[in-house]
C-alpha cells in the first residue's frame, strides 16, 4: 500500500499471529524490548525516513492494467512476512527443527489467507502485453480489492493464475564415511533426504531435480529406509560442495 501503510485488518492479523509466539521469539532486537504488537509507520515517519517509498503503490495495478493487456499475474503474498518478522527475525534458528515449524506455520498462514482473499497480495508477478490504445482510468469502484484473490475485475481482465510452488528443498545434514552433507562419495549419483509427506509425493522416478549450479539430473531411483528418503541420480557423482546441505535444489518435470 501507499508509503506502507498497512491495512487494519492485517495489522490486528499480524497482532493475532504475535501474540501466539512465546516472549523468546517476540524480542524486537530493533527496539529491545518485547513485542506486545507488530509496530506500524505512521505516514510522517515514514516522510522523515524516506517520502519516495511506496510512494502512489495502490496505483501499480491499476495503471498496468490501463497500459497492458494482463496475460499472466501471480500473487505471492509478503503481506504477513515482510512486517511481521522486522526486529524478530534473529530469535529464530533455522538449524532447529522446533524454530523451523513456528517459522514454516507463519507462512503458511499467510499463503492461506492470500489464496482465500482474506488478506490481500502485496507482492505481485506479472507478465503483459503492451495496450495498442490505452484504457479509460479504472474508477475506485473498479480497482477496489484489486490485490485481492476476489477481486471482481478478474472476470474482465484475465484470470489470477495459482501460484505456482517452487519445490526447493537441501540434503540432509549427514556426514559419515560413505556421505557427506547429504550426498554419497561413492559408486552412483546419490543424496539422502529426510522422509516427509511433500518428498514422497514430490520425488518419483522420472522427475528431474535442478541445483545450484544449474545442473539437471534425473531421478532414477527412490528408497525410502528408517524414516529418510535416498534418491539415485542419473549421471556421475555429486559433488557436496554443490549438491548438498545446505545447498538449495528444486524438483521438476523431466
Amino acid at each position: 500500500p501507499d508509503h506502507h501503510m498497512y491495512e487494519r485488518q492485517v495489522m490486528d492479523t499480524l497482532d493475532e499471529i504475535n501474540d501466539c509466539l512465546a516472549p523468546q521469539y517476540r524480542w524486537d532486537v530493533l527496539r529491545q524490548a518485547t513485542r506486545n504488537e507488530v509496530p506500524g509507520a505512521t505516514l510522517d515517519w515514514m516522510l522523515q525516513m524516506d517520502p519516495s517509498e511506496g510512494v502512489h503503490a495502490s496505483m501499480i495495478l491499476p495503471l498496468t492494467y490501463k497500459y497492458f493487456d494482463v496475460i499472466h499475474r501471480v500473487d505471492y503474498g509478503g503481506t504477513v512476512m515482510r512486517p511481521f518478522f522486522v526486529g524478530i527475525l534473529p530469535n529464530f534458528d533455522f538449524s532447529d527443527p522446533k524454530d523451523q515449524t513456528v517459522a514454516s506455520l507463519i507462512i503458511k498462514m499467510e499463503e492461506l489467507l492470500v489464496r482465500h482473499g482474506i488478506l490481500p497480495s502485496y507482492h505481485t508477478r506479472l507478465v503483459g502485453r503492451r495496450c495498442d490504445v490505452a484504457r479509460k482510468d479504472m474508477t475506485p469502484a473498479e480497482y477496489e480489492r484489486i490485490n485481492f484473490s476476489d477481486w471482481a475485475g478478474f472476470q474482465k481482465y484475465g484470470s489470477l493464475a495459482t501460484a505456482p510452488r517452487i519445490d526447493e528443498y537441501t540434503t540432509a545434514q549427514f556426514s559419515d564415511e560413505n556421505w557427506k552433507n547429504g550426498v554419497g562419495l561413492f559408486g552412483e549419483a546419490v543424496i539422502f533426504l529426510p522422509e516427509s509427506r511433500r518428498a514422497k509425493r514430490d520425488f518419483l522416478v522420472g522427475k528431474c531435480i535442478t541445483f545450484s549450479d544449474n545442473a539437471t539430473r534425473s531421478i532414477t531411483a527412490v528408497t525410502e529406509s528408517n524414516g529418510s528418503i535416498i534418491i539415485t541420480l542419473s549421471g556421475e557423482r555429486l559433488l557436496p560442495e554443490i549438491a548438498g546441505y545446505p545447498n538449495c535444489f528444486r524438483v521438476g518435470v523431466a
